[in-house]
């Protein structure tokens, strides 16, 4: 069955639609790897009521904190998860980070309770799932109050998908918690039309002389994605920010599965465990979005700022 992530978490009952749009958002991210991470916290912080951002590692935690204060959002609080994963030559942030922007804290479960009060939210998960498995070990009835939004994974046995794969006992304890889980798999939503070169239009606003300073930061990100020769940045990640949001640009089926000793998502008829799993993209109206957003949030008159109408289902 094809559907949406909010059939499994508010059906048809507009009360449910309230509280969620109401709920607090944790965005969970290894920032500064690759250029649409950063991108994808961006979209979250000026659209989304985020609650706290949980990283991985103390580099890529000041990072975001720097990022998150040029948004106009320093009142968000940052947690600093373990860096089980962190290689040296992907990291692109080098000397982005003022040298006054203070070490986040490291306790991710107690800032994860203090975050959610009690209430049920989201979480958007936009790297390794090490965090949230600490949280569904530590603080189960936490996890349980969860919606979560995950980029990662994949089903093919001969090439593990960097979020799953960088910690599997992670993943594996994720995706066997019985969570209200949404899995976006970056092989089924690839599209070469959602490559970013220094010719793109994503490029080209965040290049522009009178985009805001954090554009600038994310230009730089991506230059050095390029410097690095790397495959061309895809604009994968944001698809979990819109995902989250009820935007329906991705197309879904709950689908049974066990795991492989890599996280891979083994789908058979019988498997152990259950979760929303993607399918295919509409990239037209995904683009369209992305580029519409940007550009907002890009425009002289519209520095930073908590903009709602951000996450708007296009025509």
């Amino acid at each position: 069955m094809t559907q949406s992530p909010s059939h499994r978490t508010s059906g048809n009952d507009v009360a449910a639609h309230v509280e969620l749009d109401r709920s607090p958002v944790v965005v969970d991210i290894r920032a500064g790897q690759r250029p649409d991470d950063v991108l994808a916290l961006i979209l979250a912080a000026a659209g989304l009521p985020v609650s706290l951002v949980t990283t991985y590692g103390p580099d890529s935690a000041r990072l975001v904190r720097h990022i998150l204060n040029l948004t106009g959002c320093s009142e968000v609080p940052v947690a600093t998860g373990q860096d089980t994963t962190h290689v040296d030559d992907q990291w692109l942030g080098h000397g982005l980070t003022p040298d006054d922007i203070a070490q986040p804290p490291h306790s991710v479960t107690s800032a994860v309770q203090a975050a959610l009060g009690g209430r049920r939210g989201r979480w958007i998960g936009l790297g390794p799932t090490s965090n949230l498995a600490t949280v569904v070990e530590d603080v189960p009835e936490a996890a349980e109050q969860l919606i979560v939004t995950q980029f990662g994974g994949t089903t093919n046995e001969h090439d593990p998908e960097h979020n799953f794969a960088s910690d599997p006992a992670a993943a594996a304890t994720v995706l066997a918690a019985g969570l209200d889980i949404t899995v976006i798999m970056p092989d089924t939503v690839y599209m070469p039309e959602l490559e970013v070169d220094r010719d793109s239009y994503v490029y080209g606003v965040l290049s522009d002389d009178d985009a805001p300073s954090w554009a600038h930061v994310l230009r730089e990100i991506y230059d050095r994605s390029y410097s690095q020769k790397r495959p061309l940045p895809v604009c994968g990640e944001p698809l979990a920010v819109a995902t989250a949001c009820g935007l329906s640009f991705v197309r879904f089926s709950e689908q049974p599965f066990d795991i492989g000793s890599a996280a891979q998502l083994r789908l058979k008829p019988h498997g152990r465990y259950r979760a929303l799993v993607s399918t295919d993209i509409d990239e037209q109206r995904y683009g369209q979005w992305l580029n519409r957003a940007l550009g907002t949030l890009c425009a002289p008159h519209n520095r930073h700022g908590y903009q709602p109408g951000l996450f708007c289902q296009p025509s």
